[in-house]
């Protein structure tokens, strides 16, 4: 079993399944309310209620730094039912604090540089200078694609950001991956 730390979850893979497990982050949010507190003045107050009250979507807000791992297993389970053809399908998720995936091959590369580009073709400067740290994660490096059922597809999905462009653009990804 080979033990992959990422900065939201762990993912224990095995020859058959992946496990993963969020990271749950306390050291985060302590550091954050530690700078909120040396402000001067009273805005700290302001800003410390808002970073608690902040919903889990917004960037560092409370639920979003301690939450994230479980979000992202949860976007996982809901978008593998949806895009099986494109990512490696979860096949059971526990209230996004396990989820089981298939285990994909990843003996053979994918020329990543190939895909980027036709992304970057797809969707455009505008697109992709607002998403371009979550797309890189995804697209660019070659360790988060696998080969499952003899079809590359995509093992960390999830991002809002990557989920939202698998959604909006699954005829191009499906069509890009079965290319290659």
């Amino acid at each position: 079993m080979k033990i992959e730390i990422g900065l939201t979850r762990l993912a224990l893979v095995g020859r058959s399944y992946t496990l993963k497990l969020p990271r749950i982050n306390l050291i985060g949010p302590a550091r954050r309310v530690k700078n909120i507190l040396k402000r001067e003045g009273e805005g700290k107050w302001h800003s410390l209620a808002d970073y608690f009250a902040a919903p889990t979507d917004r960037w560092h807000s409370f639920r979003h730094d301690l939450f994230k791992g479980i979000a992202a297993n949860w976007r996982e389970a809901r978008l593998s039912a949806q895009l099986q053809d494109v990512v490696v399908p979860t096949r059971f998720s526990f209230l996004g604090i396990l989820n089981i995936q298939d285990t994909a091959d990843q003996s053979r590369r994918v020329d990543v540089s190939f895909i980027w580009g036709e992304i970057y073709g797809q969707i455009g400067k505008e697109e992709m200078d607002r998403d371009f740290p979550a797309l890189s994660h995804a697209f660019a490096h070659p360790e988060n694609y696998g080969f499952h059922e003899g079809r590359p597809k995509l093992l960390d999905y999830g991002n809002k950001r990557i989920g939202e462009f698998l959604l909006s653009h699954a005829a191009f990804m499906r069509k890009l991956l079965s290319n290659l």
